[in-house]
């Protein structure tokens, strides 16, 4: 049944005109769990809750540290991507979509008693996530899009990041410290986009706030090639803080909605904002 409805989905993303095509995640659970609970020193697991968004819980499930961490040479996607692949044929390029290194920093997945500081976690994630693009890109993936719901987090100004450890500035300086740690070396043909967004469950959102607290950090300095942003209504803020996405460097940037349609503007016609 899945592999039926990824060749549906992507003939029709191909019949439509897009050059890059995904699978819609049809083999996933969950965006981000499945990926994360085969990575090397987590694991999946049944929490008493699950995630909370405005109006609604998801499904219990989330993953958890439980030694040290390395990229699974068998991990599923590996298997998944190449299949995928093979449905697409040559017809356009096969987006890999991953959740970002940076969600296994959320609170309540690292285990303190294995990872006592901090920067030694990050630097194992760093390293998996290095060992993953290559494995992929080994596999044929030439572009891979990173879904960033944590670093969306660190804007919102309701969520309380700082629990009296770690401030919300050096944890925004860590996100940027991760992700670039990931792309450093990365093959130049492999594109790698980062997509925010502020939580999507049942047309339901998990937090609010704009980019400000983040932009100049993130978007002025994440080594990515593209941005996909969410901006659904006032609660996503205004596109000011757009203005720190670099001239150079990044091609383009791209504003959506999971849940209306939205005034799309390309990097070039930004740079006025």
């Amino acid at each position: 049944m899945e592999t039926t409805e990824i060749k549906r989905i992507v003939d029709k993303q191909i019949e439509v005109g897009l050059k890059a095509v995904t699978d819609g995640e049809f083999r996933r659970t969950f965006w981000h769990t499945d990926f994360m609970a085969h990575i090397n020193g987590f694991e999946g697991y049944t929490p008493e809750t699950g995630y909370r968004f405005k109006n609604v819980e998801t499904e219990a499930y989330d993953v958890r540290n439980i030694g040290k961490i390395s990229f699974n040479d068998n991990h599923p996607f590996t298997k998944d991507f190449t299949e995928f692949k093979e449905i697409v044929g040559g017809r356009a390029v096969p987006k890999l979509t991953i959740p970002s290194p940076n969600q296994f920093f959320n609170e309540g997945i690292r285990d303190e008693a294995i990872y006592p500081d901090l920067e030694d976690y990050a630097t194992d994630v760093i390293q998996a996530y290095r060992d993953a693009f290559k494995t992929f890109y080994d596999l044929g993936a030439r572009y891979i899009q990173i879904d960033d719901v944590y670093i969306a987090g660190l804007s919102s100004p309701d969520i309380p990041f700082n629990d009296g450890q770690y401030s919300r500035e050096y944890l925004i300086d860590l996100a940027l410290r991760v992700a670039n740690g990931v792309l450093e070396g990365k093959p130049e043909d492999l594109t790698v986009t980062t997509h925010l967004c502020r939580g999507n469950y049942q047309s339901d959102w998990a937090f609010e706030g704009s980019y400000a607290l983040i932009a100049p950090t993130l978007f002025a300095k994440e080594k990515v090639d593209g941005f996909f942003l969410e901006y659904d209504d006032d609660r996503s803020g205004s596109f000011q803080p757009l203005e720190h996405i670099p001239l150079a460097g990044q091609e383009w940037c791209s504003v959506s909605s999971p849940r209306k349609t939205v005034n799309s503007k390309t990097k070039k016609s930004l740079k006025h904002v």
